[in-house]
């Protein structure tokens, strides 16, 4: 789960031979600025056009924890796929897969040619719905631990554009597990909802406001393999005014320790908390 000096035309006074030989040279650059725009919008048929689309997505802030310089840069990885919407609802999408990787990458999809709008979810695997400019998803309440599926996303872009800057949906929290015996933790809040269904509204310039939360819980889960950083996805801003309880259990479900955590401090959306080590 990432921002040219006019040209000046001199009139010139040039002889018969020069002035065909300079007609000779603009038709030469109209082709070849006709190329370069032909590489990143190309018309398949009458009705749909394949587009380039650049993409990048914001830094993860860390919130009442540290990493480097305060913040984790998210890079794309080759293959990566998102869901492109670019109609009127769910029905008109596209999954495509990131070209290259790095902190900016490019995706290539085929749309209509009358698509004013594209909205794009990330991962293309995420449970969302779209309908209106409105993109509905869910924070999962049992998630595998991993960034890569905790890290929602989405984006909103004109056509003609063809920009996606992804931002986050979630905020998150990250232990650090060295017991090889601990397999899946569970984050309790009381009175707070922490995973569910959420609509989110994007305007161009990228700004996210957030709907009504359906189907919530309190708790969200996460199973993994083995030790590590396993990373817990949860609705954004959630207030822990009374703070939570993490429970750790082993691969058969038997509780192994349980952790408190006891400030009072509200996770924005984008901000990740690194509560550390089991107790």
């Amino acid at each position: 789960m990432s921002k040219r000096p006019p040209t000046t035309i001199r009139s010139l006074w040039i002889s018969s031979s020069k002035r065909n030989a300079m007609k000779k040279h603009i038709a030469f650059l109209t082709l070849a600025a006709a190329l370069l725009l032909g590489s990143c919008v190309k018309k398949n048929d009458s009705d749909r056009v394949r587009l380039t689309i650049t993409a990048s997505s914001e830094s993860t802030k860390t919130a009442l924890g540290e990493s480097i310089d305060g913040f984790r840069s998210i890079r794309w990885e080759k293959g990566d796929a998102i869901k492109v919407f670019y109609g009127n609802n769910d029905s008109d999408f596209a999954v495509v897969q990131a070209s290259d990787e790095g902190i900016i990458t490019t995706f290539s999809v085929e749309v209509p040619a009358t698509a004013q709008k594209l909205y794009a979810v990330y991962p293309a695997t995420a449970q969302a719905s779209f309908s209106n400019g409105v993109i509905t998803v869910t924070v999962p309440a049992f998630q595998d631990g991993k960034f890569s599926a905790a890290n929602l996303a989405v984006a909103c872009s004109s056509a003609s554009n063809a920009s996606f800057s992804f931002k986050h949906v979630c905020s998150y929290m990250l232990t650090e597990i060295a017991d090889e015996n601990i397999h899946k933790m569970t984050l309790t809040a009381s009175g707070q909802n922490l995973s569910g269904t959420i609509p989110v509204t994007l305007s161009e310039s990228g700004e996210l406001s957030f709907g009504t939360v359906t189907d919530a819980s309190s708790t969200v889960s996460a199973r993994f393999e083995s030790a590590g950083q396993p990373i817990l996805a949860i609705l954004p801003g959630v207030s822990f005014t009374d703070g939570a309880s993490l429970e750790f259990f082993n691969a058969d479900g038997d509780p192994v320790s349980s952790q408190s955590i006891k400030k009072d401090f509200t996770l924005n959306r984008g901000s990740l908390l690194n509560i550390g080590k089991p107790e």
